[in-house]
This record gives structure tokens, sequence and C-alpha cells, in this order.
């Protein structure tokens, strides 16, 4: 199984493709020519999405409110307050400060608190998978034999001849 959590929007074009030779993947929305994209190789139901496109981030933005998050989602609430608490850091008092400040006082550029309920889910899904084995290793196997489409060396031979305008060179 393979997490991922880009910052949505900045991920050069095609470098997941580097890692996509996985059993399952829980990872964030990128946009939604990247789901067909992947649903066409690997099927839609073999890996789990959570969160908002790039395209919803940016209309939401102007008036996003991170603050909305925590006093109306308790489990966003009491994760904060936890971690803000002190009750992980007894050693490094106010080492999460920053992270209070990007969510909360700035903002939450990333939109991580519209996120996370979402990512709750999606996880929530992948246990009820993990919990039936046959379905599990069904879906895993697909996603691998799917895979072939995100191999390394497709993938850098197609940037070499698209991106960089490179030709193969014959080693003897």
């Amino acid at each position: 199984m393979e997490e991922r959590q880009t910052g949505r929007g900045f991920v050069l074009e095609g470098s997941g493709s580097f890692d996509r030779q996985t059993a399952l993947i829980i990872d964030l929305l990128q946009d939604l020519e990247s789901l067909a994209y992947s649903a066409s190789s690997c099927g839609s139901l073999n890996f789990f999405l959570f969160g908002l496109t790039a395209d919803q981030v940016a209309s939401n933005r102007p008036w996003y409110n991170p603050q909305w998050h925590y006093e109306n989602e308790p489990e966003i609430r009491v994760a904060l307050d936890l971690i803000f608490s002190g009750h992980f850091n007894r050693e490094e008092p106010g080492i999460f400060e920053p992270l209070r400040g990007t969510l909360l006082t700035h903002g939450d550029y990333y939109m991580h608190l519209a996120d996370l309920t979402s990512y709750v889910q999606a996880q929530e899904r992948l246990g009820e998978l993990y919990a039936d084995s046959d379905g599990w290793a069904r879906k895993a196997i697909l996603n691998v034999a799917g895979s072939g489409k995100f191999s390394s060396d497709r993938t850098i031979a197609e940037y070499a001849s698209k991106i960089w305008g490179l030709k193969p060179c014959p080693v003897s």
C-alpha cells in the first residue's frame, strides 16, 4: 500500500508515474484528468482518492476559512487540540506552534483541513477492504497488472522525447 499527499497543483506533471507500481494507493486528488488517466489503467476502484481538486482549491481559496473546520468538525478540533496541548512534545514545548499558525492563523494555504474528513473516509474504505483479504488481493493484483503505463522507463523515455527533445542513443 502506498500513501501519497503531494501539494496539489505543485507536482511536476508525470512525476507521480515513478511510483505507481504498487499494490494499492491512497492519494490526494490532483485533477480530473489525472483521475481519468489512472482509472483507465488501473480501474478507479483500485485506488483511494481524497480531497479537493487543484481547480476546486483555486476557486475556493478566496473565501476559505480553516477556522470553520476547526469549529464545526469535532474530529479536527479534538486532533488539533491534542497536538497543540503539548501531549506529544513534553520535551519540546511550542514545537507545534508553527503548525498551528500555518493551519489556523495564516489561512491553511494548501487547504489541508478541508481535505481531512475526506482523507479519514478514504482510510476507512481502505480498512474495510483490508478486512476482506480476497477483495484486497484482487484489487492489489489488478493495480499492479495495470501499472505498466506508469513505469519509470516509459516515463523517462517520454520526458526525454517530448519535453527535452532527446533521441535514444544506442550503446554498443
